[in-house]
């Protein structure tokens, strides 16, 4: 067969629904040829795939008809029924593909066609060893991994769906691509998840999710599909609790989550959920007391430290936070696996220092005592040398520092605050914790609020880099800054700038406040009065730190 003839055939398109059994015969033949693995790659792929596709989609288990030829020794493909043909043709494509190229195939239906005959053949082993092999893929397009968790979800498989739907539910993707879920269809399913297995909670949490974003304008509507949910496990309880949470719904979060703090030991995860819930309703006193008591089962939690610190923002609270912090958590997060890729990452990872070896001694050589970050001379007994705090702590240091006017302090702790997010493994440390992950341009931004007097080009094209950066944070302000200028002309602008920060910060009541200002500018007051009763509420139900930081894969035992 010559190059030029190494080409798929235009007409088999219109072949494949007027004659599909012809059509068949004739890939057979192309397939079954001997020397077929040694035409041109991309033409042997295509014919694979074609087939695969001819059987799968048009041809049915009446209608098929078994090959008639004997297997040879040269030849041994010989298949007796219609998915073990396809399973032999897509082994065939992992032969002819040269150095098993995950990423070529991965632009290709190979491994929805693998998930459709697994499943029917209920070969769940190797459906699990498929998504294994998702680990480089899944920066491919979203909606192909939304389909093939789909395909696994309506097929039983839920398990095997799960790991790809809770990386999907973390990556910063746009919700409208969820309805493809068809979330209605497979909450008949989720009924029937084994919830003792792996990753059940972000599966649940993906399913409310999807289904609110799908709703509209009525997601509290929609999710009451999952109350019944909540008797079926504490997990599903945890999250379909989390879900209320997020949508400013606190008090039908708290009345869903109350069962999991009635029993003798609640878990880490359910009090920390519980003290959000708690600042979201303004109940500062009871979540203090909550705080109290799980403190004295989690003492060492900077979760939970964190939360008292900013309800009662003392230096003598920052200490009990830093001194709390367990510093071997920072050796783990060199060794976790690598499932997928981690939230953000792709962004603000970027420039990173990787540390190893002695760049790793480097890393923990940050201490308050090689600061010299001396709180008071009452409060000045650290001497944690050799140990690395999350970045994020050096952020609620600085905002204590600035209070209490301690000026050089706050300037220390700025500094290191930058020094510590540049490292490869800051935000997973940050996230470990249950903390926002914070990047180096976090605190150059706090540091033109809260140090230096900086002129306003100076700090726009600080804002400007920042950017650039992947900091969402920088977005809102370059709007608040813009709009102390604003003009008709530059409102549009704006409004984009807006809607691509709500976008993926939909609970920020300051951006909603903001883009009423720029309706009420542009006279449009309807709109700004939405904007404002939306930031109204969002602000009057914000938590103490942002429900995001709550870890979807909880354990609640």
């Amino acid at each position: 067969m010559t190059k030029s003839e190494q080409k798929i055939p235009e007409s088999w398109e219109k072949r494949i629904t007027l004659e599909p059994k012809q059509l068949l015969q004739e890939t057979r033949g192309i397939i079954s040829a001997s020397g077929f693995q040694k035409l041109d790659q991309t033409y042997c792929l295509g014919v694979l795939l074609f087939h695969s596709r001819l059987l799968l989609f048009h041809t049915t288990d009446k209608t098929y008809e078994p090959m008639k030829s004997i297997p040879t020794i040269g030849n041994m493909y010989n298949p007796q029924n219609r998915y073990e043909e396809v399973l032999l043709s897509l082994n065939f494509i992992e032969v002819i593909v040269k150095d098993k190229d995950i990423l070529k195939l991965a632009q290709t239906p190979i491994f929805v066609y693998s998930v459709l005959v697994y499943t029917h053949c209920h070969m769940e082993t190797l459906l699990i060893r498929l998504f294994e092999r998702l680990v480089v893929p899944l920066s491919q397009p979203i909606d192909r991994w939304v389909s093939f968790a789909l395909l696994m979800v309506s097929s039983s498989f839920t398990s095997q769906a799960l790991p790809i739907i809770s990386t999907l539910t973390t990556r910063p993707v746009c919700w409208h691509l969820f309805p493809s879920l068809k979330c209605s269809f497979i909450i008949r399913y989720s009924v029937k998840i084994d919830l003792t297995r792996s990753f059940p909670t972000t599966f649940l949490h993906s399913i409310g999710r999807g289904i609110a974003e799908s709703a509209g304008n009525q997601p509290i509507t929609a999710l009451t599909d999952l109350l019944p949910l909540v008797k079926s496990s504490s997990l599903a309880r945890y999250h379909v609790a989390l879900l209320y949470a997020e949508l400013r719904k606190p008090q039908i979060a708290l009345k869903v989550l109350r069962p999991l703090l009635s029993v003798p030991l609640p878990s880490m995860a359910t009090y920390r959920l519980a003290v959000l819930i708690l600042t979201s309703m303004k109940q500062i006193d009871v979540a203090l007391s909550t705080l109290k008591v799980a403190k004295q089962r989690y003492p060492n939690d900077v979760f939970l430290r964190v939360c008292q610190l900013r309800l009662q923002p003392t230096l003598k609270n920052l200490e009990e936070t830093f001194s709390s912090f367990k510093f071997d958590v920072f050796d783990q997060t060199k060794m976790l696996p690598s499932i997928l890729p981690s939230v953000g990452s792709d962004a603000m990872s970027s420039g990173r220092v990787s540390i190893s070896g002695t760049a790793a001694s480097g890393l923990s050589a940050m201490s308050f005592v090689q600061s010299k970050l001396y709180f008071t001379d009452k409060i000045s007994a650290f001497s944690i040398i050799g140990k690395t705090f999350p970045a994020s702590l050096w952020k609620e240091a600085a905002i204590i520092f600035e209070k209490e006017h301690m000026k050089e302090d706050l300037r220390l702790a700025l500094e290191e605050g930058i020094r510590v997010s540049s490292y490869e493994h800051s935000i997973e440390l940050d996230k470990m914790n249950g903390l926002e992950p914070v990047i180096p341009s976090d605190f150059e931004i706090l540091r033109t609020e809260l140090v230096e007097e900086i002129d306003v080009m100076g700090k726009m094209d600080l804002l400007e880099r920042a950017k650039k950066d992947g900091n969402e944070k920088a977005i809102l302000e370059i709007a608040k800054e813009n709009l102390k200028k604003l003009d008709k002309n530059a409102c549009q602008n704006e409004i984009l700038n807006l809607d691509l920060y709500l976008s993926k910060q939909p609970f920020d009541g300051t951006a909603w406040e903001l883009m009423g200002s720029v309706f009420e500018f542009l006279e449009q007051n309807e709109k700004a009065q939405d904007c404002y009763e939306i930031a109204i509420k969002l602000n009057d139900t914000k938590p103490v730190l942002p429900f995001s930081c709550i870890e979807k894969n909880a354990s609640l035992f």
